[in-house]
């Protein structure tokens, strides 16, 4: 059974935050996501142990332990990574530290950044639990929100987040070109893909993998853009390599 541990009163320790950091979620609301985090804990525990996970490049060769490390630190000496993915694959990321322990040490290099929301706070508390960072932002539209992507570029520290989240999904906005130019960070897509899993939610098509399941994830080049690079034709690249990526992980695993 994976380590569960005790909680105290405050939702700052959980995901990892300082109070000024904290958004207005219901005090309910927050009690409610600390329970669900450890629930998914539970879940990616079951899941993770029991399914069968291996990583391939966008030219679907195997990757390693180190050569998945290396993938992951494309940005090498020039500066952090940003690892997106899309919000499909949020589940079958949540798996990958019990499905591939390796990727405990990304959990541990990397930054989850989330929106303070139930999802994103019960994701805080689980990967906060496995020793991970996470960073919880106020809902787009908020003052705040401004505020705390400004501190995440300050403390130029590599970060990962679903693309689309918050929809439209399946599209890549610019806000992620803009944060990597700040950062003077590479982007590093990824697609995680679990078969057979349950598709829920109809517009963002999570899938919820099942115990047993095989896991493909595909790691695609570091993207680098600069200040000057043209944000709406960077975002249209991102997207098309993801799309390119969802391609190699389906032939991969059979499911076309």
């Amino acid at each position: 059974m994976p380590v569960v541990a005790a909680w105290k009163d405050t939702d700052e320790q959980h995901a990892g935050l300082e109070p000024q950091e904290v958004t207005s979620l219901p005090v309910t609301l927050r009690r409610s996501a600390r329970v669900a985090g450890h629930v998914l804990q539970l879940y990616s525990w079951v899941v993770g142990r029991s399914a069968s996970c291996r990583w391939i490049d966008a030219r679907g060769r195997a990757l390693g332990n180190q050569g998945l490390l290396r993938a992951f630190e494309s940005g090498g000496e020039a500066g952090p990574v940003i690892v997106v993915y899309w919000t499909r694959d949020t589940m079958a990321v949540a798996t990958l530290p019990y499905a591939a322990p390796v990727f405990r040490h990304v959990v541990e290099r990397v930054r989850m950044v989330l929106d303070d929301t139930i999802g994103g706070r019960a994701s805080a508390v689980y990967f906060h639990n496995l020793g991970g960072q996470c960073r919880l932002l106020a809902l787009p539209g908020s003052h705040d929100r401004l505020r705390q992507l400004a501190q995440i570029m300050r403390e130029r520290m590599s970060c990962a987040f679903a693309v689309d989240g918050g929809g439209p999904y399946q599209h890549v906005g610019t806000g992620v070109i803009g944060l990597a130019a700040a950062l003077g960070a590479h982007i590093v897509p990824v697609v995680i893909r679990a078969t057979p899993a349950i598709v829920t939610a109809p517009r963002s098509r999570v899938r919820i993998p099942v115990p047993f399941c095989r896991i493909v994830g595909v790691v695609g080049d570091g993207l680098a853009f600069g200040h000057q690079s043209d944000r709406r034709l960077a975002a249209e690249q991102l997207r098309i390599a993801l799309i390119g990526l969802d391609g190699v992980a389906r032939a991969a695993s059979h499911d076309g």
